[in-house]
């Protein structure tokens, strides 16, 4: 397993409005920035006997932020976006959350 340092990572959502004319108009909004630990893929059996990651980059720890986190929600780090998967708030307990996201290609 490859685990980076605690990173701050960013939590994007998308706003639809209408412009002028009545055409809808997709804008990102800022949620805010954690702090989270990333575990990168790797070939080892977690992650090869597990249907759920199959598609994933990594799993993300984080303590639980003050605004909600989805699926629908866009996680930043650094340059590169990533889709969330999952998200499991560890033992029901409002603490921890554990996403599984996927990179975006550009």
């Amino acid at each position: 397993m490859r685990f980076t340092n605690t990173n701050t990572v960013q939590f994007l959502t998308y706003d639809v409005t209408t412009d002028t004319e009545g055409f809808p108009l997709r804008q990102e909004r800022l949620l805010g920035s954690v702090p989270a630990a990333i575990e990168w893929k790797a070939a080892t059996d977690k992650w090869a006997n597990n249907t759920v990651l199959v598609d994933a980059s990594a799993i993300v720890r984080l303590r639980m932020p003050p605004f909600e986190v989805t699926t629908k929600t866009i996680m930043v780090l650094g340059s590169e976006r990533f889709n969330i998967l999952s998200v499991e708030n560890v033992r029901s307990r409002d603490r921890w959350l554990v996403l599984v996201v996927k990179e975006v290609p550009h």
